[in-house]
């Protein structure tokens, strides 16, 4: 439990600029428990949204380093169960990362920042690494095996 409330502060510039040395000193099985045990009772839903975006991103970020691992599916229904729990915040929040990038129109959407909050940077960056070219064929391997 404290590797995920670790993984649930925002901005651990450390972790996320160094995601392969920290990959190297968790137990991904670990980890993935720990996340799964999140969702396994109430504690997803009194965290709050921002530190459960927090803990996907520092989970997918430890997850593309981890690299040949025993436990794959564990790991995958992790990930799965995050996604699946986080979809609506998702799909809403992370078009306005985009719309609200420097140069991208903020005024393009008539949107009251008090109510939706773009994405974090790193939080928008790791979920789009799951469906860019790299993210998508990494995704399919981790599928197959």
């Amino acid at each position: 439990m404290i590797a995920s409330s670790f993984l649930m502060q925002p901005n651990l510039y450390l972790l996320e600029e160094n995601s392969q040395l920290f990959a190297s000193k968790f137990d991904p099985g670990l980890v993935a428990e720990a996340v799964l045990g999140i969702y396994s009772d109430d504690t997803a839903a009194q965290q709050g949204t921002t530190k459960l975006l927090w803990l996907l991103a520092h989970f997918i970020g430890l997850y593309q380093s981890w690299g040949d691992i025993s436990q794959r599916r564990l790991l995958f229904k992790a990930l799965y169960i995050q996604l699946s729990s986080l979809e609506t915040e998702v799909n809403i929040r992370l078009p306005l990362t985009v719309l609200t990038e420097p140069g991208k129109g903020k005024d393009a959407m008539d949107i009251d920042e008090s109510i939706l909050e773009p994405l974090p940077a790193y939080v928008a960056s790791k979920l789009t690494s799951l469906v860019d070219r790299e993210g998508l064929a990494w995704l399919l391997r981790e599928l197959s095996m």
